[in-house]
């Protein structure tokens, strides 16, 4: 019995993982389009 809690709660760890790596993942998307994009389409919007 008690190791099919520890199990669900390994589960739920694991399906919970995905999220965190999110934020991250957009995150530098979008400083990448910021760093790159930003002077290619405003050049003196950085100066």
């Amino acid at each position: 019995m008690f190791n099919k809690s520890k199990k669900a709660i390994s589960d739920e760890l694991t399906q919970a993982k995905p999220l965190r790596l999110w934020p991250g993942v957009i995150i530098v998307i979008l400083l990448s389009l910021f760093r790159f994009v930003t002077p290619i389409v405003a050049p003196e919007a950085l100066k």
